[in-house]
């Protein structure tokens, strides 16, 4: 007889795949519309995390009250991603995360959809010059600002985890080991820009929820764009 842990893995493994599945799904949807859309870009950017939390490792089949989180010192807090789709309505990106700390290692990939209003446009919108202007691409270093960008994704953590092991005198000691998971990532970029050659997001929010526990990193991006691909 399968043990009630065995059984409890083999559910969340099922909730992992599902999700993976709707997420690759929708990022296959949105890629083959791309390939005929109008205003696509590859956009190239660094991730600069000033922020990170990693709350106290309680996943999905963990016991709070058994399981740490190791933590290391590193100086590393630029990342590296890719984000590829048509920026007026949705994106797909994949990137590596760098939060500073040098016992993980994160990768997040997923599906931004923007909101439909931008918050910021440039003056004079309505004046026939700009109106031809940006229906003739012209070039643009400084876009519209949108109000928020949605993030869906999935990322993988590998990080040491550990439990507390009695050492023989009454006390205790963590003993640690390096595991893998795959995660539930929710975000939102906040006034992300629209340029034609510049890749900008002020500040973007990510929460990751999922078997390699919960984590909440800010951070803000900067890179560059190739337009019209």
């Amino acid at each position: 007889m399968p043990s009630p842990k065995a059984e409890n893995e083999s559910g969340y493994d099922m909730i992992y795949k599902r999700f993976a599945i709707v997420l690759l799904s929708l990022i296959l949807t949105i890629f083959s519309q791309t390939l005929y859309a109008g205003d696509k870009s590859l956009s190239i950017y660094t991730p600069f995390t000033f922020a990170t939390s990693s709350i106290a490792y309680n996943s999905l089949d963990a016991k709070k009250e058994e399981s740490v989180v190791g933590r290391g010192s590193s100086s590393s807090k630029f990342g590296f991603g890719v984000n590829f789709g048509f920026q007026k309505n949705a994106s797909i990106f994949a990137e590596k995360l760098a939060v500073g700390d040098a016992s993980k290692d994160i990768y997040l990939a997923g599906i931004k959809f923007n909101s439909k209003d931008a918050a910021l446009s440039g003056s004079g919108a309505d004046n026939p010059e700009v109106t031809s202007a940006k229906s003739n691409k012209d070039f643009r270093l400084v876009g519209d600002f949108i109000k928020v960008s949605y993030i869906l994704g999935l990322s993988r953590i590998t990080q040491n985890i550990g439990a507390l092991e009695s050492d023989g005198t009454g006390g205790g000691v963590v003993k640690y080991e390096r595991q893998s998971g795959y995660n539930a990532v929710f975000g939102i970029d906040i006034l992300p820009m629209k340029s034609s050659f510049v890749h900008l997001v002020p500040l973007r929010v990510v929460t990751t929820l999922g078997r390699s526990g919960t984590s909440a990193f800010v951070s803000t991006e900067i890179g560059f764009s190739l337009p019209d691909l």
